[in-house]
């Protein structure tokens, strides 16, 4: 009993002096083990030496399954290479991987695999955001074709001159098929008007028609959405219908209607250049309450577009008609009940009025800059602001030493 208790010792003791012999390798004191490191030199940087210095040593390379461009940190000086390591990987949140034949940095989980929520699922700090921009525009058909505005020509036709009287011949702006003849008033001022060079001056040509009367801006939302993530803007209400279930229990299910955008941006590079593919699904719906069911009416389109980095597209065509009743006639005595001798019949009658309107959205869509390149930027803003206060310092005592 007491041999065997004797060879598992001397074996216990031959394994921890191996791998004590082989961690005083790592973190061996000899000046080509021993690194400085600048904390405003970049991770890849970082590890890229480091990697150099684990092969001659331990012949094992370092890699880094991301790019990570972002600065150290932190400045080291006159250590040890492994521990250099432990200290950027704690300091950017990578674990250590050793293999049999490299050291490999991953970003550390703070989740086991059954516990990540499925909004961190894919996450990636390098994608990139895409900001669209939209105004969602109704114009009223009826009246604008009194006037004789055709909205396609205004945005087709860059520079068109639309400062100018609506009366005057003008085969750039008029739709001259509107079957009135009235066409005149002024905008009050002239020049060049293009409206595709900015979303800005489509949402002028717009406060515009709306001044005088001939549509309206619904909205304006702003959302940013990460790459190949749908988003969703929706101007209008939900309404809820009564249902049954498999097991015959009655719910209430909600549907969307209104005005919905569900976009989903696609980030291309190609030569260097950035490009946005909007995979598109504009719908335009009113619920219509019935006795027996409810009527949902809705224009539907479907579209991918191709877009540079901040150009605008825009989308028409979603009409929808609206029925307004009303009661015209000689005034309060239209208004009288019934029973007061039936004046009501004879002073005033009802009419009804259909209006046709026509629903504008114009997108635009923006690349955001990725985490990264906001983490770097502030660390340049840190940088120039420690050196404008150091030169401040510098000009400080050079005026104080010229004073004495």
């Amino acid at each position: 009993m007491k041999n065997v208790l004797i060879i598992v010792l001397l074996i216990n003791i031959t394994v921890f002096s191996q791998g004590y012999r082989n961690f005083k390798s790592i973190v061996s004191p000899d000046a080509e083990q021993i690194v400085t490191i600048s904390k405003s030199a970049s991770v890849d940087q970082a590890i890229e030496i480091l990697s150099k210095i684990s092969k001659q040593v331990i012949n094992k390379i370092i890699v880094l399954d991301q790019d990570m461009p972002v600065p150290v940190g932190i400045e080291i000086t006159n250590l040890n290479w492994y521990k250099a390591l432990e200290i950027i990987a704690k300091l950017h949140n990578l674990e250590i991987i050793e293999r049999e034949d490299f050291i490999k940095l991953v970003p550390a989980q703070k989740f086991s695999e059954a516990e990540i929520p499925d909004i961190l699922k894919g996450v990636d700090f390098r994608t990139r955001e895409v900001t669209i921009s939209a105004v969602f525009f109704e114009l009223d058909v009826n009246k604008a074709k009194e006037r004789g505005i055709n909205w396609r020509t205004l945005f087709s036709k860059g520079g068109a001159d639309v400062g100018v009287r609506f009366g005057e011949p003008s085969k750039d702006i008029f739709d001259w098929n509107s079957s009135s003849e009235t066409r005149a008033f002024d905008i009050g001022a002239t020049g060049e008007f293009n409206v595709l060079g900015s979303i800005a001056k489509a949402t002028t040509l717009f406060n515009f028609l709306e001044s005088n009367q001939l549509g309206e801006v619904i909205a304006s939302p702003q959302i940013s959405v990460r790459d190949r993530v749908k988003g969703e803007i929706q101007v209008g209400s939900d309404f809820s219908t009564r249902e049954k279930d498999f097991a015959g229990n009655t719910i209430e299910r909600f549907y969307s209607t209104g005005t919905i955008i569900r976009v989903t941006p696609y980030v291309l590079n190609e030569n260097g250049k950035n490009f946005i593919l909007l995979d598109l699904s504009v719908e335009r719906s009113s619920a219509i309450p019935g006795q027996i069911s409810t009527e949902v009416k809705r224009t539907k389109a479907n579209t991918n577009v191709l877009l540079l980095d901040g150009e605008e597209t825009i989308i028409g065509g979603l009409f929808i008609n609206e029925e307004k009743k009303e009661r015209i006639g000689i005034p309060i005595l239209k208004d009288l009940p019934w029973w007061v001798f039936g004046i009501k019949y004879l002073a005033g009658r009802d009419v009804v009025t259909s209006a046709r309107k026509e629903l504008i959205i114009v997108l635009k869509a923006k690349l955001n800059p990725s985490l990264y390149e906001r983490v770097a930027g502030k660390e340049n803003l840190l940088i120039e602001k420690k050196l404008e206060e150091y030169n401040k310092q510098i000009d400080r005592i050079k005026s104080q030493s010229k004073q004495k």
